[in-house]
Parts: C-alpha cells; sequence; structure tokens
C-alpha cells in the first residue's frame, strides 16, 4: 500500500513545526484537498509527492536563488530565502523530513520522495548544477540532531558528483557518504569527488567515492554498476551498520541521458536491484529521493522500477542475462581497485573479497553459492564429529558402569 504526502506549504514537518514558506510556493486552496494524506502505519511504503506552484500567490519557484542551499550547520531544516528571491522572510522546509521521520521511528517501513529540483550539488551558501536545497543532507541532519538516528547512510548514484553533500558531512563520522559517479580524471561536472577525498578529522573514511573514468569509450552500465555493490557499497555499508540508508537517486546513469549530461548505460531494471540490495540494510528502512534525470520516459520507468522494489520486487524487471554475465570493463575494474587500495586502511572488510571487483554478476553468485555449500559442509561435518564424540563418551560410561556391577 502506498502512502501519498503532500508538499503543500500548510503541512506540519517533522516534530510537528508548521511551515511558512517553501520551494514550490504557496498551495492554492483548491488543491489542498487533492490528495488527503493517508494515516501512517508501519509496512507502508511512504510516497511523497510535489504540488503545483500557484502563479499567483507569487511562489517560490525553483528558479530563484537561496542564501542557505544545503544543510551546513543548520539542524532545523528551516531555510531562510535570500532577500533578492522577492521572499524575503520565508522558509523552505525539507519536503521529505516528515518522511524520513516516519521511517526512521518505524511509522513507515520505507520511502520514496519525487522531489523537484534536485540538491545534491547545493552547497551552504551557493545554489549549482540545477541544484538549490539540498533535501538529503537537510534529512540526514535532521535525524542526528533529533536522535532519531545514530548513523545515516547515503547513498548517492547520480552520475554527478554530490559535491554538496559530500562537504555538509566531510568531518562526520555519523554520517557515510558513497557516491558512484563520472569523473573521469576531474574533468566532468562538477569535477569534485576523487578517490582520494575520504573525508576529514573524525569523519575520515566516511566519504567513499567510486569515481568512474574512462571518457565516452568505455561508458559503464549494469555489470560495473553491479561490481561496485559488491566489491565496495555493500561489505563497508554491512559493516558500518546505518540504522537508516536515504540514497540520492539520480537516474542521469540510465540508458536515454547521452553525453554531455550523461553518457552511460545502466537500465532502470538495475536500479531496482540495487534498490532491493540496499534493503539488506538498517531493517529494510530505506528512503529514495529523486536527484537528476533529464529524460522524462526514464525517470518514469526508473522511479516506477524502484518504487516497485520498495514494494516487495514483484513487479520488477530483470536485468539482461548479457549483462549479468558480462565482466566489468577494464577502466571500471581499475577504479573499483584504486577505491579498495585506499579505504582498506578504513574498513578492513574490503580485504576479505578483493577479487569481487573482477566477476561477472553470474560468477560473483557462483562463488557465494560454493562457499555457501562449503560452510553447511564443514558445519554438518563439524555436528557428526561431535555427535559421533557424545556417543562414545556414552558408551565408554556404560562400560565402566558394566565392570564396576561384574567385580561385585
Amino acid at each position: 500500500m502506498v502512502q501519498y504526502s503532500h508538499l503543500g506549504l500548510d503541512e506540519r514537518g517533522l516534530e510537528g513545526q508548521q511551515m511558512s514558506g517553501g520551494l514550490y510556493g504557496h498551495r492554492s486552496n483548491s488543491s489542498a484537498s487533492s490528495s488527503p494524506p493517508a494515516t501512517s502505519q508501519s509496512g507502508q511504503t511512504g510516497l511523497v509527492v510535489p504540488q503545483p506552484i500557484n502563479a499567483a500567490k507569487g511562489g517560490q519557484g525553483h528558479g530563484q536563488a537561496a542564501s542557505a542551499a544545503s544543510a551546513g550547520n543548520n539542524n532545523s531544516g528551516h531555510i531562510h530565502s535570500h532577500p533578492s528571491n522577492g521572499s524575503s522572510g520565508r522558509k523552505y522546509q525539507c519536503k521529505m523530513c516528515p518522511q524520513v521521520g516516519k521511517v526512521a521511528r518505524g511509522e513507515l517501513k520505507n520511502g520514496f520522495a519525487l522531489v523537484r529540483p534536485p540538491g545534491h550539488h547545493a552547497e551552504y551558501e551557493e545554489a549549482m548544477g540545477f541544484c538549490y536545497f539540498n533535501s538529503v543532507a537537510i534529512a540526514a541532519k535532521q535525524l542526528i540532531a533529533r536522535k532519531l538516528a545514530n548513523r545515516v547512510l547515503i547513498i548517492d548514484w547520480a552520475i554527478h558528483h554530490g559535491n554538496g553533500t559530500q562537504h555538509a558531512f566531510y568531518e562526520n563520522p555519523n554520517v557515510l557518504y558513497m557516491s558512484l559517479h563520472k569523473h573521469d580524471h576531474g574533468n566532468f561536472y562538477p569535477g569534485t569527488g576523487s578517490p582520494i577525498e575520504c573525508g576529514n578529522g573524525p569523519g575520515l573514511g566516511f566519504n567513499i567515492n567510486i569515481a568512474w573514468a574512462g571518457g565516452l569509450h568505455t561508458p559503464m552500465a549494469d555489470a560495473e554498476y553491479l561490481a561496485a555493490f559488491r566489491a565496495v557499497v555493500l561489505p563497508i555499508a554491512h559493516s558500518f551498520e546505518p540504522d537508516i540508508v536515504i540514497v540520492s537517486a539520480g537516474f542521469d546513469a540510465a540508458v536515454g541521458h547521452p553525453h554531455p549530461i550523461g553518457g552511460y548505460s545502466v537500465s532502470t531494471a538495475c536500479f531496482a536491484l540495487l534498490t532491493l540490495q540496499l534493503r539488506q540494510l538498517a531493517h529494510g528502512k530505506v528512503v529514495l529521493a529523486l536527484e537528476g534525470g533529464f529524460n522524462e520516459e526514464v525517470l518514469n520507468t526508473a522511479s516506477e522500477q524502484c518504487l516497485s522494489a520498495l514494494l516487495g520486487g514483484r513487479q520488477v524487471d530483470k536485468i539482461s542475462p548479457e549483462e549479468l554475465a558480462r565482466r566489468p570493463n577494464p577502466s571500471a575494474i581499475e577504479t573499483l581497485q584504486k577505491t579498495i587500495a585506499i579505504q582498506s586502511p578504513y574498513w578492513e572488510v574490503l580485504r576479505r573479497f578483493p577479487e569481487a571487483a573482477l566477476l561477472s554478476h553470474f560468477e560473483a553468485w557462483e562463488k557465494e553459492r560454493e562457499q555457501t555449500e562449503a560452510l553447511r559442509a564443514m558445519a554438518s561435518l563439524s555436528m557428526k564429529q561431535h555427535s559421533m564424540s557424545s556417543q562414545g563418551s556414552s558408551c565408554s560410561i556404560v562400560d565402566d558402569v558394566d565392570a564396576d556391577s561384574s567385580m561385585t
């Protein structure tokens, strides 16, 4: 069952604060009752959808700048508008924060925030890359500040690096930021996200960049992203043991986004499988927030696929057998091996299965199956040996009793 929640400005946010303004402008009376909020129940999937802007009210549209574009040091979730935009005194409140709070408290099982515009490029005092407010960073800040979570994992799979999110938590060990993005040695927008950017101070090791290279000659697709999750993302995520997972779900790495805004060929089915894999973490407390993506058809399909994954995965498309059987391309293997080498001092788990970056999905699955069967065989043998040892001890005791009886 999908629960819908407004993005109207008269909604109450996390802990019931009244909103006095927002990114999408004032909501008209005609739209106020168009989508009534459902009752929150544990086990549901929350879906945040945007309301139309009422231009007559002078709404604060997404073409206007803000003085505090990302979370920065602001834990309240309120972002004040810059006076130059004509909306002095108004506030923006993170629209996905109430949903994330409900998931953290167990009132919702998971969620998907279809927010616009995207936010992961937004810096503390600078809007950039079509991003004005960093909803994911603000939501993570609120979770920590309100003690709804001790450890938050942010996964960013948009093709562009989330520089704003990285900077917001670069010295924070309570938020683990992992980004998979096109980097091309700093030649792809925004140029940040080098693999050597690992965090600073107490946050050292809690910033992980899988910075793809290869340019236009070796575009990444399903095989590369599955390998990245298998070799780096999931091992570290399980070791981190997050209380909740927030995904900056940009779909501009999907097929249908040509260079220069994209250039990769990840299938929408792959994003759904990645979502299913993330549900193994944090007792399934996963919230996706829509980020980049400029192909409407791809956005619709990818969002539908990921939402289906959150709802259980029964309607998820299958990845092509060719991609599942294909090994990652050499450029991707080099990137993953470099990432593992850089992050291994902070995450010992990366040293246990270094060949994971070299294998196809089918090969890795077969290897895991063989290891599981070997462990089962060893456990069964151990139980048999223990049983035989116990039986031998019993026989010895009986023999001793019989010997004592014959002597008397």
